[in-house]
């Protein structure tokens, strides 16, 4: 079994791997009996960016859309919700010594 700190960060990896050039940041994560659902961000609101639940028992990271019509919404409005109390930077991008990106 998982901690929802490190479900964060799971879920922050998976995020980077489609975003590497931003800073991924993390308000919290909501939990229900089964899953994690980190609150994740990367600085800029955008719509469709996907988000993640993660298994408690395995921490396998699955990729969900959320959409206010599907069946995922309900369940993620019941999740429990816990906040850190400022954004909390999980993962920064790397840069090359010199200013250079490429």
């Amino acid at each position: 079994m998982i901690t929802g700190e490190e479900a964060v960060y799971l879920a922050a990896k998976r995020l980077h791997e489609f975003y590497p050039k931003d800073t991924i940041t993390s308000r919290g994560w909501a939990e229900d009996d089964k899953y994690y659902n980190p609150m994740l961000s990367r600085g800029r609101i955008a719509k469709g960016e996907p988000r993640f639940l993660v298994n408690k028992q395995t921490g396998e990271v699955e990729k969900i859309h959320y959409r206010p019509n599907l069946p995922i919404a309900a369940r993620l409005k019941a999740m429990k919700v816990t906040k850190y109390l400022s954004p909390k930077v999980i993962i920064r991008p790397y840069r090359l010594p010199g200013g250079s990106e490429d």
